[in-house]
This record gives C-alpha cells, structure tokens and sequence, in this order.
C-alpha cells in the first residue's frame, strides 16, 4: 500500500496516482480511514505510511506488545520495528502507553460533565477544572457546551467530584453523563 499524506488537500496534484498504488489525502472523502485519524482535514507535519498506520492500530490494541510480535505481524525485522516505533515517538505521533482498567471491578465509574463557562474567566476556570481531583481529561468542544471534563474515581466520589467542578466560578451550566457500560 502506498504512503498517507496528511496534509494535501483533496483539490491538490497529488490526488493523481503518480509514484504511489494508493494516495489517500486527509480532507478526500473518498478515504474514511484517514478521515476517521485526521478527521478536520488538519495539518500535519508528518504522514504515515501503511507500516507505520500498522503499528499504530497494533499499539492501539496492545499497548504492551512486544518489538518481535510488531515485527513478525507486519514483516519486517524486530530492528527495523524498533527504528519505526522510535521514529513514531520522535515526531509526536506515539506519545506514551497507559493501562486499560476494569473500572467496575474496582468500584469505579466514569463520568462525563459538559460544561458552558463564562468567556470572561475562562483561563482561570480551566485551571480550576484541570487541578480538581479525579479529573482525568479536559476536551474544548463544539456545540451547546465548551467543554467536556472526563471523570474517573470511586462510586461514591463521582458526585461529590462534579458538586466540587459546578461549583466552580465561571461554570454557567453543566450536563453530568454516568458511563453505566463500555461496549467497545
């Protein structure tokens, strides 16, 4: 499969097959695959090629798996694997690896508070909402809400978290959504 390129528009030269069997741009609607990762049509700095979209769907899945497994899935060299991976991290594309927890076998939940705040203290809010407790992830958004706010933490502190960020000084509204099943 050919190379990626992020950037071009689908209007530009480069949607004529030239060096490449497939040339998808980002803003082609013809290609939902690099729609769905760069989805604003968005400019990037740097394209993937399919190896590379390869490791990343297989990082996606498993963080953990090893040099040798990427290498023998895609065919190529654990070496060459490792010299892809390290390229990905350099230029941004991989920035790190996390758990994945079973939040309810923990007693766990995650919640999502949408919230519209006060264009005057924005900045101040923000940071309000980012250093309160068991706040996980902060989005800008589009739409009715600025902001979406993830949660996470034990049951009985889920409400006790989003009373704290309502009441937080530029919070206009605020819409809490509780996860009750992750199906994918």
């Amino acid at each position: 499969m050919g190379q990626f390129y992020l950037w071009q528009c689908h209007k530009s030269r480069f949607l004529q097959r030239r060096k490449f069997k497939h040339h998808f741009p980002a803003s082609c609607p013809l290609c939902p695959l690099v729609n769905f990762l760069n989805p604003f049509g968005l400019n990037s700095a740097y394209m993937l090629d399919s190896t590379d979209m390869r490791i990343v769907h297989m990082l996606l899945k498993n963080a953990k798996v090893s040099l040798a497994e990427i290498g023998k899935e895609i065919g190529i060299s654990q070496p060459a694997a490792r010299k892809r991976l390290e390229k990905l991290r350099k230029k941004g594309v991989v920035l790190g690896s996390t758990a994945t927890l079973n939040e309810r076998r923990i007693g766990w939940e995650r919640a999502l508070l949408a919230l519209d705040i006060s264009k005057s203290n924005y900045l101040r809010t923000l940071d309000s909402i980012k250093s309160t407790p068991m706040v996980t992830s902060v989005y800008t958004t589009t739409g009715p809400y600025a902001l979406a706010v993830e949660v996470l933490g034990p049951v009985g502190i889920i409400k006790e978290v989003t009373r704290k960020v309502s009441k937080i000084r530029g919070v206009k509204e605020l819409c809490p959504i509780t996860f009750v099943e992750k199906i994918k």
